[in-house]
């Protein structure tokens, strides 16, 4: 496989893996939404029996949206970084092409 096609291959991979985070995101904010109008509905000082556990339900609830999110925020920084590495590789004049050159630019 030459580097030009790894590279590609690389890139149409990371597109959707990315197109696949959209995906979630689309879900979540669904399911946020519904969560969102169940709380108002439901979760009234009546649903508790004391004030910390009143406190303690919405805590539990944005812990889990902040899991979410820091999941995918380490996603996103690692597609990143390995899109940060094709690019400097490329500006620094070590992309040859096919990989039939060697570091001299003699074809092997």
């Amino acid at each position: 496989m030459s580097r030009d096609h790894a590279y590609a291959t690389m890139l149409e991979a990371m597109a959707k893996m990315q197109w696949n985070v959209a995906q979630i995101l689309e879900a979540k904010a669904l399911e946020a939404e519904k969560n969102r109008n169940w709380v108002l509905n439901h979760l009234n000082q009546q649903a508790f029996a004391t004030h910390l556990e009143q406190l303690n339900e919405p805590i539990e609830i944005h812990e889990q949206v902040i899991e979410v999110l820091e999941g995918l925020a380490k996603l996103q920084y690692s597609l990143a970084r390995n899109m940060n590495v094709l690019l400097v590789e490329q500006s620094r004049g070590h992309y040859q092409g096919d990989g039939s050159e060697d570091a001299g630019g003699h074809s092997s």
